[in-house]
């Protein structure tokens, strides 16, 4: 799967890739050419799947800003795919601006919504109700349907991040309506949110505190019991938006180690940790 990532940077150059490779088709807000691709690697034959304009009904409506640059832009980014061996369905996320100015990497706070689609485009679908939005996410290991995705629980982003919006949920494609909170009281606020290799445990690492620390747990997801791995501090060069690092925790295939990055030695490493 892949996705323009010249019309991301337009609005996220930490995540885009300027240059002329690609057509970002800035001046298009809801391009019908362009928005999910897959590509037999292979081969290298590449097809469009779901155009930006396909998704248009159910995202939420932009509104120009005529005192501000750019104008109305929407996109998709944050692919991934599910683990059967079909690859069977493709979770993604939809975003849209009211302006930007890509001078000075700036935009206005996205409309996002969480989707899921078949791999041949079809059976697009709504993971959540409105305002929910969508951040991080994981499919389920055993090839299932099922998802973690940390989205704004209450249906309202409060402020530009308010921490007592978000929560990891986990639900099931088809039975979105189902959706189950995990570590309600706790977990509130914006963890990415990945599965051990078994399926029993959420690694959980998000944003920087008051302390300048990311915090960084393991959940049990059968009752929602949380374990501290540790905080890890940020040094002020790298609390700028484009020279974060995110801890991004990855675990070692047989669920014994977990990998992660980190700046709190006062470079960007990437870190093992024991957790067998």
């Amino acid at each position: 799967m892949s996705i323009n990532y010249a019309r991301l940077s337009l609005t996220r150059p930490d995540y885009g890739y300027a240059g002329p490779g690609q057509d970002a088709r800035e001046d298009v807000e809801w391009p019908e050419d362009d928005g999910l691709w897959v590509m037999d690697l292979k081969t290298g034959e590449h097809k469009l799947i779901l155009s930006v304009a396909q998704g248009r009904s159910l995202m939420p409506a932009t509104q120009a800003d005529p005192k501000k640059p750019g104008h109305p832009l929407a996109y998709y980014c944050h692919t991934v795919i599910q683990k059967d061996k079909a690859g069977s369905h493709i979770f993604f996320l939809a975003r849209s601006v009211d302006w930007f100015d890509k001078k000075v990497h700036k935009a206005s706070r996205w409309h996002t919504t969480s989707f899921t689609v078949r791999k041949d485009g079809t059976e697009l679908r709504r993971c959540f109700k409105d305002g929910w939005a969508g951040s991080h996410f994981n499919w389920a290991p055993d090839g299932s349907p099922k998802l973690l995705v940390t989205a704004a629980w209450d249906g309202h982003i409060k402020g530009e991040w308010g921490r007592t919006a978000w929560s990891p949920v986990e639900f099931t494609v088809g039975e979105e309506e189902k959706v189950r909170r995990i570590g309600a009281g706790v977990l509130d606020w914006d963890w990415h949110c990945i599965y051990s290799p078994d399926g029993k445990f959420m690694s959980g690492d998000t944003y920087w505190n008051a302390n300048f620390e990311r915090p960084f747990v393991l959940v049990r997801l059968a009752d929602g019991m949380t374990m501290p791995m540790g905080a890890f501090f940020v040094p002020e060069p790298y609390r700028q938006t484009y020279w974060r690092c995110d801890l991004h925790a990855r675990y070692r295939p047989d669920g014994k180690q977990i990998g992660f990055n980190s700046v709190h030695e006062g470079s960007r490493q990437v870190y093992i940790r024991d957790i067998k």
